[in-house]
């Protein structure tokens, strides 16, 4: 079968997207603080100022943060039917993350039944708004 150079063309766009998907980082930025070790959900908690926000058995606690070390983490594209209760998340309207993933507030816990918690400038909120785009927030790992 042979094809025009136009289906040649959107089969090669879509290779080049799965192959971006599967085998591009992205990695969260430096401004946003993850802290590990925590014993409730994925065991990361999001740092805002002095401030950390985790999971602990199946409730979201905040505690003063005094740690100078945090890990390095990326962001994994995940459909929202693949959350997890306790996980942190990344969450964006955008089709180009980086138009937001420096801002604080898209960073958060999953709680279950579409509701998420996230620090909001010095105050922590809960929600349940849709979000077009899901990413799972997973410590990188060393080679």
């Amino acid at each position: 079968m042979k094809l025009t150079k136009e289906e040649a063309l959107k089969q090669i766009d879509e290779l080049k997207e799965y192959i971006k998907g599967k085998y591009e980082v992205l990695l969260v930025p430096e401004s946003i603080k993850i802290e590990k070790g925590f014993n409730g959900g994925d065991g990361l908690g999001i740092v805002n100022d002095k401030q950390v926000l985790y999971f602990a058995g199946n409730i979201f606690k905040i505690n003063g943060c005094d740690k100078d070390e945090f890990v390095q983490c990326k962001l994994v594209k995940i459909k929202p039917e693949d959350r997890e209760v306790g996980g942190t998340y990344f969450l964006t309207y955008y089709e180009d993350v980086t138009k937001d993933y420096n801002d604080l507030s898209s960073y958060c816990k999953y709680l279950g039944d579409d509701k998420y918690v996230y620090f909001y400038g010095g105050d922590v909120v809960t929600n349940n708004n849709s979000w077009t785009h899901w990413y799972q927030v997973v410590e990188l790992e060393e080679d």
